[in-house]
C-alpha cells in the first residue's frame, strides 16, 4: 500500500498542523478512498512559526504525564471533541463548547447542551462534572392526557492522566495503554416525577480530538 500524504491544514489558527489528506493506492494502480488524517499528538508546527514545542502540554492528544491545570484546559482543551471509550464498547462523546458548556448527541442523534466544571485533583487526577436538563413528551402534545417530564443529569468522571494506570486496568479488565483514563463514578437522573435512575460507575479511556466526527464517518 502507498500513501500520498498532502493538503496540510491548521484548522484553528495556532500554527499547528492539525489535518492532512490522504490519497492510498494497493500497488501501483489500484486507488483507495481518500481520507483526511489528524494528529492526535505531537502535532508539527507550520513552516516558519516558530513555535515552540516545549510549551505545549503534553496532554494533548490524549498521552500524557500530568493533569492540566484549569488554565492549561482552558487554553487546549475547551474547543475540543471528547471521546469517551468505555470498557463494554459503548463510546460517548462530547464537544466543549466554552469554559463551562458542552454539546452532546442523545440516543436519538438529538444535539444536547449541558454546563460542566473541571477542577485539578493532584498532579495525576482530574475531575469533570457534567450537568444537563432534559425533557420527555409523552403522547402527542396534540392529543389530551399528553404530559412532559423533566429531569437533571449529573455525570462526574475522575480523570487519570497518568501515562499508565495498569492497577485500575487490571480492576475493570481494561488492557493497559497510554492516555487518559477515567473511572464514571456517578450516573443519576432525577426526574420530576420523583423517580431517579442510577448507572453503575465504569471504567475506560479518554481522548481529546479537534474534530471527533473524524471516527463515525
Amino acid at each position: 500500500m502507498v500513501l500520498e500524504l498532502s493538503e496540510w491544514t491548521d484548522t484553528n489558527s495556532d500554527n499547528l498542523i492539525d489535518q492532512f489528506s490522504i490519497i492510498s493506492t494497493l500497488g501501483d494502480d489500484l486507488p483507495l478512498n481518500s481520507m483526511i488524517g489528524q494528529f492526535t499528538e505531537n502535532p508539527p508546527s507550520v513552516p516558519s512559526s516558530n513555535v515552540d514545542h516545549s510549551q505545549l502540554p503534553e496532554f494533548l492528544g490524549g498521552d500524557s504525564n500530568t493533569s492540566p491545570t484549569l488554565d492549561q484546559w482552558q487554553s487546549y482543551v475547551v474547543g475540543n471533541d471528547m471521546v469517551f471509550s468505555f470498557t463494554d464498547g459503548n463510546i460517548s462523546y462530547i464537544k466543549l463548547i466554552s469554559a463551562n458548556t458542552f454539546s452532546s448527541y442523545d440516543s436519538h442523534g438529538n444535539l444536547e447542551s449541558g454546563i460542566y466544571d473541571y477542577d485539578k485533583m493532584d498532579d495525576a487526577t482530574g475531575r469533570l462534572s457534567l450537568y444537563q436538563e432534559k425533557s420527555y413528551q409523552y403522547g402527542s402534545s396534540q392529543t389530551a392526557g399528553s404530559y412532559v417530564i423533566s429531569s437533571k443529569c449529573t455525570a462526574i468522571f475522575t480523570l487519570n492522566f497518568f501515562n499508565t494506570d495498569s492497577l485500575s486496568d487490571a480492576t475493570h479488565g481494561k488492557v493497559g495503554a497510554l492516555g487518559v483514563h477515567f473511572i464514571r463514578d456517578e450516573d443519576i437522573e432525577e426526574f420530576s416525577n420523583g423517580s431517579t435512575t442510577e448507572k453503575s460507575s465504569a471504567y475506560g479511556s479518554l481522548r481529546v480530538y479537534q474534530d471527533a466526527s473524524l471516527l463515525y464517518n
